[in-house]
């Protein structure tokens, strides 16, 4: 069951660090990994990075306005969509606690008896 969770948790969220600034310090933020693994969510991503370049280059006010709102609707698309990948992560951990747990428990067992035996290998 836990290598179903690893499958499902591994290479999901990718550590970032925002456009420096020098109040900002060591700030990290953590976002649902891009490069096949959430494809939906690639696609917006790439439709939100075209569009914003076809914003900077656009010289029409009407056609500004249409891109921004185009913008905003895929960028909110993004958000739902990134809203309901985290939820259902959550949520496969959640399941997964209780074996996780065991494991964990197993894992501190082993190593009480690891430190036993070192242990007893320094007093021999």
């Amino acid at each position: 069951y836990l290598s179903i969770l690893y499958n499902t948790i591994a290479s999901s969220v990718e550590i970032t660090r925002p456009k420096a600034s020098l109040t900002d310090g060591n700030v990290y933020m953590f976002q649902l990994a891009s490069g096949g693994r959430f494809p939906e969510l690639d696609s917006l991503r790439d439709r939100e990075d075209k569009l914003m370049i076809k914003i900077k280059g656009s010289k029409s006010a009407d056609n500004d306005n249409n891109n921004h709102r185009q913008l905003a609707i895929i960028r909110e698309e993004r958000s739902i969509l990134e809203q309901q990948t985290t939820n259902a992560l959550i949520a496969s951990m959640i399941d997964a606690a209780p074996h996780v747990q065991r494991a964990q428990d197993a894992l501190a067992r082993l190593d009480v008896i690891f430190a036993r035996a070192s242990y007893a290998c320094e007093w021999d």
